[in-house]
């Protein structure tokens, strides 16, 4: 039935040598969204004024989201101690979660009778699609001492691009949304 889905996941690694080790992996994801049953509230400053009640009320057509992930990476261990790693990775996600912008067209501004706002409604819907590509780097040295073992490393993560495209509406987030 429509409840029952399956979604690929494929993972290899090749030793190649006592040193170099190759990985992949590809899988599809998917995210079925928690609708509560009750409209979710919160207190957000409107045009540097009083603070005001956004209410978001129980979504009633939002689609799962869905996504293609897939990598590349290689671990090396090029002498006695040190790791070096390095992952190219690529997730395209369709139809994340979101909540409209209380700027945004559709959300509705409540009154008071004296003109006060009150709060605004805001609507949860399946946003643009993303695509995200980057890399992620790691270096560790480990060595021993008249103390025990000792280890200095780092872990980074390099992001190469960060794309939305909401409804052909192409914009380019890279160095946005803590990417």
């Amino acid at each position: 039935g429509a409840d029952n889905i399956v979604k690929p996941k494929v993972a290899a690694i090749w030793d190649v040598s006592d040193w170099l080790t190759v990985r992949a992996s590809y899988e599809e994801t998917i995210i079925v969204p928690v609708i509560g049953t009750n409209p979710s509230r919160s207190l957000q400053r409107v045009d540097g004024g009083e603070y005001v009640t956004i209410e978001t009320p129980v979504p009633t057509s939002l689609d799962p989201e869905q996504s293609d992930n897939w990598n590349i990476g290689v671990i090396a261990k090029p002498m006695e101690g040190l790791l070096l790693g390095a992952d190219y990775y690529s997730l395209d996600l369709d139809g994340p979660f979101s909540t409209e912008s209380i700027n945004g067209p559709d959300s509705e501004w409540i009154y008071n009778s004296g003109g006060a706002l009150v709060k605004v409604i805001t609507e949860s819907f399946n946003g643009g699609n993303v695509k995200v590509e980057g890399v992620d780097l790691r270096a560790e040295y480990n060595w021993d001492t008249d103390f025990g073992a000792a280890q200095v490393g780092m872990n980074g993560n390099v992001t190469l691009a960060y794309d939305i495209d909401n409804q052909g509406v192409k914009y380019d987030a890279l160095g946005k949304y803590n990417s």
